[in-house]
């Protein structure tokens, strides 16, 4: 074989290749050995078919197929092994020329990682405003604990905004029951727009026992098509009505929901809390601000196999987070009314974002020799061990027999790249 050419234009490379007759042959009599085998001629055993009467027969041409499909992945290997070249995708392949006793051309078109012009990355000036604890900001979350630990009181008033609830309910539509409308001792908050819209705020104001008609329209977008738009009627009853029952803030409240003595101590801790929460926001802010910037400030052409891929991770990584919610994807596409092509499209943006800061980063990983060391990626691998609920050593015997080590050193070396423009920035 030989590399009769090679050129590229943007991230596609083409690579030219010679076969020689010698090597053409090789791949007729492979073609032939398989086709002779899937031929009935009379006089003749299965598979012993002379080649030359078969070619007689049925013309040479019969066998260029299957012998291209024989000499292909030798042909490509050997380009790649004179290029040095790293595909990300399958190649385009078209015969140029193929025929017996003659030298025979193939052209491959390689799809590679695609060049990235940097732009200035260094000490990037970005503005992120940073963020205010304020005295507000502590009652809030001062609020938010004794709204946690409220307790919820058995009431014989009416209903309230708020109130937690037990009903049945028996609904219909056009008189006529539907799947889902009916059940007993439901629990419901008043106020959480959990239910069909209009139908909690009918049952604020009444009273235990009091036998409640509720009417509502189902959305146009409901995820039971049958119903969408219809007009249903609820009969409901209330059996049960709990309100919150706030603690008073004092010092025993204090004591009950921390680890301090005084109400003024739980203030200045959750202060402290808040500023720590804050500072990380703030620091989040700025790396991703830094970022954006590096890659706004950075040229190149992302392969469209790159997004595509990068969207079905993400494709996945939804589904693998809907499944640990107890959901599975096609009900989730069922409720929103979104077909998995919709949801793909809806992803691809992200998707490019992210295929473009990768490419970006590991550019500038390459070009400022930044690597992770064996400490670092000890470090790494204990802390995916304790994320997985694992022992280390064990999670390390799988990092080895999966070849995982490579994979885990470039994600530390990625993450120190990021660290490395955002200390850059603030210098």
């Amino acid at each position: 074989m030989e590399l009769k050419s090679q050129s590229k234009e943007r991230y596609y490379v083409t690579l030219n290749v010679l076969l020689s007759h010698e090597e053409v042959e090789q791949g007729l009599e492979k073609s032939y050995r398989k086709a002779v085998k899937q031929i009935n001629v009379p006089g003749f055993r299965k598979g012993k078919f002379p080649r030359p009467m078969l070619e007689a027969r049925y013309g040479v041409e019969m066998l260029y197929d299957d012998a291209v499909d024989a000499l292909l992945p030798e042909a490509y290997e050997f380009v790649l092994k004179e290029t040095n070249l790293d595909p990300i995708d399958r190649p385009e392949v078209d015969v140029v020329t193929f025929a017996k006793g003659q030298t025979a051309e193939i052209k491959f078109v390689v799809t590679v990682t695609p060049e990235v012009i940097l732009g200035e990355y260094k000490g990037i000036q970005v503005e992120v405003k940073q963020t205010e604890v304020t005295e507000t900001a502590v009652e809030a979350e001062l609020k938010r604990l004794q709204e946690e630990h409220a307790r919820l009181v058995p009431v014989e008033a009416a209903a309230q905004n708020g109130d937690f609830i037990k009903l049945d309910f028996d609904g219909s539509v056009d008189g006529v029951p539907f799947d889902g409308g009916k059940a007993e001792n439901y629990e419901l908050e008043l106020g959480s727009n959990s239910f069909i819209p209009g139908f909690e705020g009918q049952l604020i104001g009444k009273n235990l026992n009091e036998e409640v008609t509720v009417n509502v329209t189902f959305p146009e977008s409901y995820h039971a098509a049958e119903l969408a738009s219809k007009d249903a009627v609820f009969l409901c009853k209330i059996n049960e009505i709990h309100r919150k029952e706030m603690l008073p803030l004092d010092d025993d409240f204090a004591k009950d929901v921390s680890d301090v003595e005084t109400l003024a101590e739980l203030k200045l801790q959750l202060e402290n809390t808040l500023k720590g929460t804050a500072a990380l926001q703030d620091k989040e802010a700025k790396r991703e601000a830094v970022l954006n910037q590096v890659v706004a400030n950075a040229q190149l052409e992302i392969p469209e196999i790159l997004i595509t891929r990068q969207t079905e991770q993400m494709m996945h990584n939804f589904e693998n987070s809907l499944m640990r919610q107890g959901l599975k994807l096609a009900d989730y596409q069922k409720i929103l009314g979104k077909t998995a092509e919709r949801m793909k499209e809806d992803f691809k943006p992200q998707a490019e974002k992210a295929v473009r800061q990768t490419l970006v980063i590991d550019e500038i990983t390459k070009l400022e020799n930044i690597v992770a060391t064996e400490e670092e990626v000890e470090k790494q691998v204990a802390e995916m061990a304790k994320a997985y609920q694992m022992e280390a050593d064990a999670f390390q015997k799988i990092v080895d027999e999966q070849g995982m080590h490579h994979e885990i050193a470039a994600e530390v070396a990625y993450k120190k790249t990021i660290e490395f423009l955002t200390v850059a920035a603030a210098e």
